[in-house]
């Protein structure tokens, strides 16, 4: 039996950069949600997967430029699992807005079942 563990840490802001493309001239916009953990003690860009769990980034690449930071939304999480102790970051899940199965979703994302066409 796989054992999953879903989990929701606060996003409290989104930081709004721009970034060199790596291979092509130009940039792009990038959104990360600058979240805070569950004691309001780390707050972080987002979190790395990692083989030991999850790290907290909290510094941003030096190709990108700062050009806000606005609020998220209330009630607006960034959802990570652990399954059979292996960590995995599943998406944004938002008051009001629609979400898969956060469950089955972390189990596609590891490859214990197929993912739903």
């Amino acid at each position: 039996m796989v054992s999953v563990e879903v989990y929701k840490d606060l996003v409290i802001a989104w930081l709004i950069l721009k970034r060199k493309w790596m291979h092509k001239k130009g940039f792009y916009i990038d959104a990360l949600p600058v979240v805070i953990d569950w004691n309001g003690t780390d707050v972080c860009f987002y979190y790395r997967e990692e083989e030991d769990g999850l790290s907290c980034v909290d510094d941003f690449p030096d190709d990108a430029e700062v050009l806000a930071v606005i609020p998220a939304q209330p009630e607006t999480y960034l959802v990570y699992a652990w399954v059979d102790n292996k960590p995995v970051v599943l998406g944004i899940e938002a008051k009001g807005s629609s979400h898969p199965d956060w469950v089955q979703k972390a189990l596609e994302k590891l490859g214990y079942i197929k993912r739903k066409r």
